[in-house]
């Protein structure tokens, strides 16, 4: 059977991909090509999490019946706001007979389904707990997986809430890593400590002391952890460790200084926080933006006004 990539379950407009789609087709009843994934843990992209959160106060009630309203009027867990979707792990229930089964996987299995919820049809019952800090809940429905979603089968004992934030951002760390050769001086910008310390960890790991990373973390938004796990983490990732507004680029770079750094990257959830990177980094140097509210535009509007020369990229 040809993979149509979930193109049948497309509701509105028709003869788009189901990412583009304003609704999905999420009855329970799987196609031959398709599987059933039952629902166990969901994480929202960072940006969709904060909009929902914000926008509901804080309450968790508000946050999980705005979740719950997505679902019902797209079919899918697509923010319209945000135009996010996250991912989510989750146990193998049912599986046609002609799904490409290219991981060997079988009912039962716990898998993370390593894809945009905004391609995947979902039907959502319930959400239980919500995880302030990993940008998570825990929920009760199912998704529907066409052959060419890409899965993760996923041993009980490893801490799932975790490795979904970790996989989430797979894509970019994975690119960060291929951007190292000949720099030293690099800057993480964020207002997640989590992110940040993903981010810092790929270049630790890869150059050692042969770097110096400083973290600018966001005062006014950060999301922060304590613990004396954190504390070690983060002194053997960061050299430095500033807690900035990072809405405030000219006051930021007189306490991180002006072009200085080789490499700096951007994994703050907010928009409008495109200037302290550009700013930060040295000419010729490389600005990566991890997150999909920032404005490449601007950043590049910015490097132009600025008559510097950057290598500006994003996810």
């Amino acid at each position: 059977m040809t993979n149509t990539y979930g193109t049948s379950r497309v509701l509105e407009p028709k003869f788009v991909m189901p990412a583009s789609a304003w609704r999905l087709d999420n009855s329970r009843n799987i196609r031959p090509d398709e599987m059933r994934v039952s629902l166990d843990r969901v994480l929202l992209e960072g940006t969709s999490f904060k909009q929902i959160t914000g926008e509901a106060g804080g309450d968790p009630k508000r946050v999980k019946q705005t979740i719950i309203d997505i679902v019902i009027r797209r079919g899918k867990l697509h923010n319209p706001v945000t135009d996010t979707g996250g991912v989510l792990c989750g146990r193998v229930e049912a599986m046609g007979d002609e799904y490409d089964n290219r991981a060997g996987l079988k009912v039962g299995d716990t898998v993370i389904v390593n894809a945009s919820l905004s391609s995947l049809p979902m039907h959502l019952e319930d959400i239980d707990d919500i995880d302030w800090v990993f940008n998570q809940f825990t929920a009760k429905g199912y998704v529907i997986c066409h052959s060419g979603i890409p899965m993760v089968k996923v041993d009980d004992t490893i801490p799932v809430r975790a490795l979904l934030f970790a996989l989430d951002e797979s894509g970019t760390l994975a690119k960060l890593n291929r951007l190292l050769d000949g720099k030293k001086h690099f800057l993480i910008v964020g207002n997640n400590m989590i992110s940040n310390i993903l981010y810092g960890y790929v270049i630790r790991r890869s150059l050692m002391d042969e770097c110096e990373i400083t973290c600018a973390l966001d005062k006014r938004t950060a999301s922060r952890l304590t613990g004396e796990g954190i504390e070690r983490l983060s002194a053997f990732v960061f050299d430095e460790i500033h807690l900035i507004d990072i809405m405030k680029p000219i006051e930021c770079v007189k306490q991180l200084g002006e072009s200085a750094y080789d490499l700096s990257v951007n994994c703050a959830e907010a928009p409008g926080a495109e200037t302290l990177n550009i700013l930060a980094t040295k000419n010729g140097g490389t600005v990566l933006f991890a997150n999909l509210i920032n404005n490449l535009n601007i950043a590049l509007y910015l490097t132009e006004s600025m008559s510097k020369e950057l290598t500006v990229l994003r996810i």
